[in-house]
């Protein structure tokens, strides 16, 4: 395909139908046809066409990676407000229980941290895009009720085995 108009490279000028661009390793700039809406974008000492289809396909990798990071950061409050993986109730007192799950956590080598909420306690399982698992265990009336939401539900089978034993 032909290159039309005129492009200064390295103070090589470019003109219509040239076939070579006057850069050293490039024998010929191609410019993909998309009618008249190609972008031209140099640098000292080098020339870039793209084409809108090009710089649209530079922008939704782009998008998607900042979307995924943004995306990846978990709080307690997202984790709890999904579906739980594991559900249950115990007439141990949620603090009993609670130490119970630290422990075999630990024994599985998840380090949690532990938080008071109203009638209960919360076990946090941080990883390196925010919060992985939170177990919630409120009491009520004698009867402790054991909740865990993950963020990604196949990876919480050893976690939700432990709270199961613990009941």
């Amino acid at each position: 395909m032909e290159w039309r108009g005129q492009l200064r490279s390295d103070g090589v000028a470019l003109t219509e139908g040239s076939g070579t661009s006057g850069i050293p390793g490039v024998s010929r700039l191609e410019m993909l046809a998309y009618g008249r809406r190609a972008v031209r974008y140099s640098c000292p000492g080098r020339a870039f066409f793209l084409g809108i289809q090009q710089i649209m396909n530079l922008k939704v990798p782009a998008l998607l990676i900042g979307i995924g990071a943004l995306a990846g950061c978990a709080s307690v409050k997202d984790i709890n407000a999904r579906d739980p993986v594991f559900y249950g109730s115990t007439a141990r007192t949620a603090a009993e229980y609670v130490q119970c799950v630290d422990s075999a956590w630990k024994g599985l080598g998840t380090t949690a941290e532990q938080q008071e909420v109203r009638n209960g306690y919360e076990l946090i399982v941080r990883g390196t895009m925010g919060v992985e698992a939170v177990l919630t265990a409120t009491t009520w009336k004698g009867k402790t009720d054991a909740r865990l939401s993950t963020r990604i539900q196949r990876t919480s089978t050893a976690l939700a085995e432990s709270a199961n034993l613990c009941l």
